[in-house]
């Protein structure tokens, strides 16, 4: 029977609560290879970076796992660098502190878009770049508009966005033998040149949202409060070397624009499958969202402990 909690505003009918957890045993896929685990330091990091004392002394890693990055003002693209005598400044004690992160989310669910449109060709498991163009037609196939409301659109201010590539679904079909050959592919930030990947081995590759202008302008003007995915990266990984104006001036990342200059959280490697059964079943693509990431003061990245509500 639904339980009612009412506000002034709305009732929030609990039908289906949905925890979106990772498996802590899925410890078979070493994302970050060359994370240690169990240890407080990664021989990699700045002497002064905070992370070598904040970020994985948890038994899990969260950078190995579902996670929910916070913003940090001192570094773009290795948001976990910030100085150690400024742990302060890297945002997750404060965001967890004054109540986590919580409103009204939406689905896109592009892995069920994908796989139900005739003659397209999708892997979550390449290098595949989702566009603004995808994500418009997913959304037109799932009935919505993504513009935002101004603009006479679905998109609330404060919305949480939600990506499902398709990652964990197909992690889930993997034997360990191919999990483990898909993670031990060599790890680029950029799109490598021939001269830097093995053929034997090949180049960890990963679908996401593409580094695009349209895809970020949109991001901004949308005005969510945060965003998640179920792949590793949330954005294409690595990332095409086109520069944000396509002049072909050297890569850049959707992180650095997410977490460095908009200060807006970015989950990745969220178990979404439930919380899209329950979308398909319900034929609704908005949800009550709550995360309460972990207090860790110097922390840079979470474990999200979200619940979808409906």
């Amino acid at each position: 029977m639904a339980q009612s909690t009412t506000s002034p505003n709305t009732e929030v009918k609990i039908q289906d609560p949905n925890c979106i957890p990772w498996d802590p045993n899925n410890d078979i896929f070493p994302l970050r290879s060359q994370l240690p685990k169990n240890i407080p330091y990664h021989p990699d990091a700045p002497e002064d970076a905070a992370w070598t004392k904040a970020n994985d002394i948890l038994p899990n890693p969260s950078q190995t796992q579902t996670q929910h990055p916070v913003e940090n003002l001192k570094c773009s693209i290795h948001y976990w660098s910030s100085p150690a005598q400024q742990p302060a400044n890297s945002g997750l004690k404060e965001k967890a502190a004054t109540g986590g992160i919580s409103g009204r989310a939406i689905l896109l669910d592009y892995w069920t878009y994908a796989q139900s449109t005739p003659g397209k060709a999708y892997d979550p498991y390449t290098g595949h770049p989702i566009t603004f163009t995808d994500l418009l037609a997913c959304a037109a196939y799932q009935g919505i508009n993504i513009s935002p409301a101004s603009q006479g659109g679905d998109i609330q201010v404060g919305d949480i966005l939600l990506i499902r590539s398709g990652w964990v679904d197909k992690y889930n079909t993997l034997t360990d033998d191919q999990r483990q050959r898909a993670a031990n592919r060599h790890v680029h930030v950029f799109e490598p040149s021939p001269s830097q990947t093995k053929p034997e081995e090949g180049s960890q590759e990963w679908a996401g949202l593409a580094q695009d202008p349209l895809t970020l302008t949109w991001l901004h003007d949308s005005y969510f409060s945060a965003v998640a995915g179920d792949a590793p990266g949330f954005e294409r990984w690595p990332s095409l070397e086109t520069g944000p104006n396509n002049d072909g001036k050297g890569g850049w990342l959707l992180h650095e624009y997410i977490l460095a200059l908009w200060g807006m959280p970015l989950g990745e490697m969220w178990d979404l499958e439930g919380v899209a059964e329950v979308c398909r079943r319900q034929k609704r693509w908005t949800f009550f969202l709550a995360s309460a990431p972990d207090i860790i003061f110097g922390g840079v990245s979470s474990h999200p402990n979200a619940t979808a509500i409906f």
